[in-house]
């Protein structure tokens, strides 16, 4: 019977683990440990990038919700942990939480509620004056009646109450309560020229029945279209018609089948009371309209050419001017943000604590600009940040942020747009005047960070080449170009240089040796940085277990110096086997569907100009001369 032996293997995963690994144990009992011939720490990743702000060093954590899930019950029960961990720990220990995305949810919804009590306030009082109290506040009820049905059909079709689906319903509000003026209206005035309280309910609702239903279906037909948009578009705007068409079905339901009964109600009353006496109101009314406005009427109906002629010239004039650009347009305005971003970079191999003296000038640039705007600190700014280490390219857009110890960023979160009255295109260029750039800065751009609509800046301009110094050339002329525009602002690109490369080309003698570019490259990698020699997950983050040899040895070494270990097991110069070329590199490069391309984005002033026009210029000046002046395999 073959014997064998049991053991448990604990994984070491702290260092006193480690310190513990028995390496050599002689057959006198002697045994020489780890932590006997190595220093042995735990510490976090060089050259990672880490935030400050204006009382020290800090940490970000970025929460997200899962999908589907309610922004505001997330956010509240994000709260109640932060309440919960901060009774843990010292006083010292400051949590704040900033850019909020269900902060702007709040406020969306705090405007849908006080827009649509003021429109109904206002409908009102509008009402009032023209039609009975009774009839005046049974066609207000429509309002929140519409409203409430659409969102229950909202909820049985699987939509949610998002910053899209919500400007719809505000939208909604002066839709929903035009049919119903049209049919009490309507239904009143059959009432006055003596017409039973119950026919006139009934034939109020027939005669105004196909007017209205047409009225609305060419609003439905006008937003439907929208949803044919494919793409990042498309999914953002669907909820616009879809809203729309519900609140619109949800109006007519209300306004032809349960409005008459309420309409047949109250003028049952008012006839019970011989309300019969004319109003002051209606004797100016009655006189404006038939003194003024019917006489205008007879003339375009009599004179039907002069009518059909200056409609089509008035349609003419309106085309003209938006094709001429006399009147903006702009496809999807987005609301001003919260979050302006400030992103910087120096020459690559900057140092990290100059990248931090940098965000540090920013600080203190953007309190400046809100003494010099407000003349009080804390009524602008809520709460700042600086990033060093990394670029910050606002909520939701992590990816596409660049990294490196010589770039930085600022991050502030402005007080609510509704409390103050400094807008965020002053704001930016107060504090672009009071930065005072340290020398060595080769990039430097101020912007908002989106908010609603399609993701993404104003402006986005692809360059599709194979070769990545051509495509960095025709971004750099594309960008001077661009921040020669009018109204055009925080131009840069997405392919930023980075740290000389060098490059090795495997020789035919290394070929010959045995060594393929892969062992030279594991090889020369654990020299410098160290072999991995294990991976672990732990509190959901991956520890690396690395192998250095002391810097001592490493921090006056070349490449050149680097001695490779044959397959024989001999040793050879790394310069015998290879070849090194020279390069300047880039931090990151980007592709789509494989294909390598830079990004020259920038933001639009509404106030100068607008996407269209700014792509137009573009278009039609910017970009025939800049595909003359590169390589034809260069796209832009």
């Amino acid at each position: 019977m073959s014997q064998g032996k049991l053991g448990v293997i604990k994984l070491a995963r702290t260092p006193s683990d480690l310190r513990q690994i028995e390496i050599i144990s002689s057959q006198s009992g002697e045994k020489l440990y780890l932590g006997d011939v190595a220093d042995i720490s735990e510490t976090f990743q060089e050259n990672s990038a880490y935030r400050i702000n204006n009382k020290g060093s800090s940490i970000g954590l970025v929460v997200y919700r899962t999908r589907g899930a309610d922004s505001l019950i997330s956010q509240q029960r994000v709260e109640k942990y932060l309440e919960t961990v901060s009774e843990k720990y010292p006083d010292s220990l400051e949590i704040v939480q900033y850019d909020v995305f269900a902060d702007a949810v709040r406020q969306r919804i705090d405007m849908l509620i006080d827009n649509g009590l003021t429109g109904l306030l206002l409908v009102l009082i509008v009402l009032f004056f023209f039609l009975n109290g009774r009839i005046a506040f049974w066609v207000a009820v429509g309002i929140p009646v519409a409203f409430l049905a659409a969102l229950g059909t909202m909820s049985v079709m699987g939509l949610s109450l998002d910053m899209i689906s919500m400007f719809a319903l505000i939208m909604g509000i002066g839709i929903v309560v035009d049919d119903a003026i049209v049919v009490a209206e309507h239904t009143t005035t059959l009432h006055r020229r003596g017409m039973n309280y119950s026919d006139a309910a009934r034939l109020g609702a027939q005669r105004m029945f196909p007017p209205v239903l047409a009225a609305m279906l060419t609003t439905v037909a006008a937003f439907l279209p929208v949803l044919m948009v494919g793409n990042d578009v498309g999914n953002i705007i669907s909820a616009v018609p879809i809203t729309l068409t519900l609140i619109i079905i949800a109006s007519l339901i209300e306004c032809f089948l349960i409005l008459p009964h309420h309409l047949r109600s109250s003028m049952k009353k008012i006839t019970q009371k011989q309300q019969s006496s004319i109003r002051t109101f209606d004797v100016y009314f009655n006189k404006f309209r038939d003194e003024t406005v019917l006489p205008i009427v007879e003339k375009t109906f009599n004179k039907k050419g002069f009518t059909v002629i200056a409609t089509i010239c008035l349609f003419i004039s309106s085309t003209t001017l938006l094709s001429t650009g006399r009147v903006n347009f702009e496809f999807f305005d987005t609301p001003e943000s919260d979050t302006i971003h400030a992103n910087f970079s120096f020459s690559a191999g900057t140092p990290d604590n100059i990248t931090k003296k940098m965000v540090q000038r920013l600080s203190e640039s953007v309190q400046a600009a809100e003494i010099k705007l407000t003349g009080e600190k804390g009524s602008l700014v809520k709460y700042g940040v600086g990033n060093i280490g990394t670029s910050d390219s606002g909520r939701g857009n992590l990816t596409n942020n660049i990294t490196g110890g010589h770039i930085g960023s600022y991050t502030v979160e402005m007080v609510a747009g509704d409390n103050r009255n400094t807008r965020n295109m002053e704001f930016m260029e107060a504090w672009e005047q009071e930065t005072k750039l340290m020398s060595g800065v080769e990039n430097f751009v101020i912007f908002e960070s989106p908010t609603g609509g399609p993701p993404g800046r104003d402006l986005d301009i692809r360059i599709i080449s194979d070769d990545l110094t051509t495509m960095k050339k025709a971004a750099l002329a594309l960008r001077q170009e661009l921040r020669l525009l009018p109204g055009l602002i925080a131009v840069e690109d997405d392919l930023p240089y980075g740290k000389e490369e060098i490059l090795l080309e495997l020789t035919p003698e290394g070929e010959a040796i045995g060594f393929t570019a892969e062992e030279v490259a594991r090889q020369v990698r654990n020299s410098f940085s160290g072999a991995i020699a294990k991976r672990f997950s732990q509190d959901a983050e991956e520890i690396l277990v690395r192998v250095k040899l002391p810097q001592l040895e490493t921090e006056n070494q070349t490449i050149r110096d680097i001695y490779l270990t044959t397959p024989d097991n001999t040793s050879v110069l790394l310069s015998e086997v290879v070849t090194l070329k020279k390069r300047l590199g880039f931090t990151k490069i980007r592709k789509q569907d494989g294909i390598r391309q830079v990004a020259v984005t920038g933001d639009i002033d509404p106030s100068i100009t607008t996407t269209n026009i700014a792509l137009q210029t573009i278009r039609q000046d910017i970009a025939p001369k800049h595909r003359k002046s590169i390589q034809r395999s260069t796209k832009i």
